[in-house]
């Protein structure tokens, strides 16, 4: 038995004492450098790994982006992107800690992780850079030494993620893998991507076992063909060789291989059998406006000094290009969907590396075009239960999936569609008016202007309630005052009160006509032949004091009924 054996047994011992432990201990790779599987710096890559049951697995394959082109990965190296403060934990092993605690998912913590806290937890950090398909050229491995140039000229560097993860799965099966009858296989952004490309390898390698799938922020989508470009350029193609993976033997997304939930559950007939399994469980999550992808085209707004409108614009036009993405998930049986309206990108911290103070913590702020929007977003463990879609949190989800035999097909999305109206996401964004750097002078005269308009407000406010109290006070005299030694409205003696009352009242005038201009009837006096009702049948009667009003339409006879009472009709016939 070669020394590598020796120690891969030691270390099968080592977890086995070690199983009933909070913690995960670090194993490297068997044979990583004969066998490529390595990091961008060349340190062999590593898995961390809890035993407990025999036949229930979760594998885990870690998020971290990835570059492009020589300048991004020189760049990702000396500082990591995004501008975090650290330096190339996502590129290298050298610094990853011998033992680390479980979190989310790899809990072993009933309490925070009531379904899957008995399974055997595996996490395979991201090293690679490359979405976890790259089988990049190793000619220059292991003659030389990794030296680090900065110089966008040389590459320094060398993508394995494609190698990394089936080497960290053959090892595993001697301990304890052949057995298992579930696998739950799940990765968080470039970690998703890694899952939705190599299930099927999982699915050769316990052939007996039941394979689902959880990808958490990995929906993404070539918005403002930011995929195509950061994807589709030959020098990305040549760093890190994924096009030599059976799914990225076709472009028709307009950049090589599936890098998307979305493009691996579209249909494309001759390449179905290399793609995702349409018969395999799949959970995915992700947020409608989520940030990683979106940040590309508000970085490019933020250079070309776009204002506020052009930026809330293109997030809605996002957020809309993802819900129009989503809609052959509704229909697919095998698929369950956590959407919530949050801008978050990765909602599982699934180990204490992302710890406040640890070596994955990162808590990204973002101001872009001197205030004009501002995002603040962190990965934390314990997000999975606080984020919730209609009372239903995604560790609630997640559980009921499992626990239906992946029967339950959830399809949870947020009703509200503006931007983190989802009280529980865990992320921040502001909009606000783009800040200008005024001068003092120009400071103090808006200023200045604006507190003479509110003068003018309140003058005008007080000049308007002091005319309406004139007015108020011009009336009451013109109630009272007198006019000839009388007032204007004098009291009527009771004496001279009276009441003025009618019954079935009725009146008519008469309807004459004139002889015929033709024939000897000149100078004839007209005829009175018929009368025309005006008011019939009246009743009314009038109190003294009261102020009655007469109403009716035009031509009802109001006038004429007031004239026949005063007695002022002299024409026309009354009866009552």
């Amino acid at each position: 038995m070669g020394k590598g054996k020796v120690l891969d047994v030691r270390w099968y011992f080592s977890i086995c004492f070690f199983s009933t432990a909070a913690t995960m201990l670090k194993q490297e790779i068997h044979d990583a450098v004969s066998r490529y599987a390595v990091c961008n710096d060349f340190t062999p890559a590593v898995f961390y790994m809890r035993r407990q049951s025999a036949v229930q697995w979760i594998i885990y394959l870690e998020s971290g982006g990835g570059c492009s082109s020589i300048s991004e990965c020189n760049d990702r190296y000396l500082v990591n992107e995004d501008g975090y403060n650290t330096t190339n934990e996502l590129m290298s092993s050298s610094q990853l800690p011998a033992s680390a605690v479980g979190r989310d998912l790899l809990s072993r913590d009933e309490e925070e992780n009531p379904t899957f806290s008995h399974f055997t937890h595996v996490m395979i950090p991201y090293c690679s850079s490359d979405l976890w398909l790259g089988q990049g050229n190793h000619s220059r491995f292991p003659q030389h030494q990794f030296q680090f140039h900065n110089d966008s000229s040389v590459n320094d560097f060398i993508f394995r993620g494609y190698t990394i993860f089936h080497a960290a799965v053959d090892d595993l099966v001697p301990l304890g893998l052949a057995n298992a009858t579930e696998v739950l296989l799940v990765g968080s952004s470039a970690g998703g991507i890694g899952v939705i490309n190599h299930v099927r390898y999982i699915q050769s390698v316990v052939p007996a076992a039941t394979v689902a799938t959880i990808t958490d922020s990995s929906w993404f989508i070539d918005f403002e063909n930011n995929l195509a470009v950061k994807f589709n350029r030959e020098e990305a193609r040549e760093l890190s060789q994924y096009t030599l993976l059976p799914a990225c033997q076709h472009d028709s997304q307009g950049y090589p291989c599936c890098i998307s939930a979305k493009c691996m559950l579209q249909s494309h007939s001759e390449l179905d059998d290399i793609l995702f399994p349409p018969d395999t469980p799949l959970f995915t999550i992700f947020s409608l406006y989520d940030i990683y992808l979106l940040s590309e085209s508000i970085k490019r707004l933020s250079d070309e000094g776009a204002g506020l409108f052009d930026y809330t614009r293109t997030v809605f036009l996002y957020g809309g290009a993802m819900n129009e993405s989503v809609e052959n998930a509704f229909t697919a049986t095998n698929v369950s969907l956590f959407m919530p309206s949050c801008t978050q990108h990765v909602y599982l911290a699934t180990t204490s590396l992302w710890d406040p103070g640890q070596l994955f913590n990162r808590s990204i702020s973002h101001d872009y075009s001197r205030g004009t929007i501002y995002f603040n977003h962190a990965i934390r463990s314990g997000n999975w239960r606080r984020i919730s879609i209609d009372g239903t949190s995604l560790q609630q989800a997640i559980s009921s999936w499992y626990n239906s035999n992946y029967t339950l097909s959830h399809k949870l999305r947020d009703n509200c569609s503006a931007v983190i109206c989802n009280p529980s996401c865990p992320d921040q964004v502001v909009f606000s008016v783009s800040g200008v750097d005024w001068s003092f002078a120009a400071r103090a005269a808006v200023i200045i202007v604006a507190v003479s308009i509110c003068a003018i407000c309140a003058a005008v406010k007080v000049i308007m309630l002091l005319y309406q109290r004139w007015l108020i006070g011009g009336y009451s005299r013109y109630q009272t005052e007198e006019k000839d030694g009388k007032s204007f409205l004098p009291d009527c003696p009771k004496e001279d009160q009276m009441n003025l009352a009618c019954f079935n009242l009725s009146y008519s005038l008469p309807q004459k006509t004139f002889p015929s201009d033709h024939g000897d009837g000149d100078g004839e006096s007209p005829k009175i032949t018929s009368h025309r009702p005006i008011i019939n049948g009246i009743s009314v009667s009038f109190n003294p004091g009261e102020l009655v009003a007469v109403m009716g339409p035009s031509g009802s006879g109001k006038t004429t009924l007031l004239d026949v009472l005063m007695g002022r009709r002299a024409e026309g016939t009354d009866e009552v």
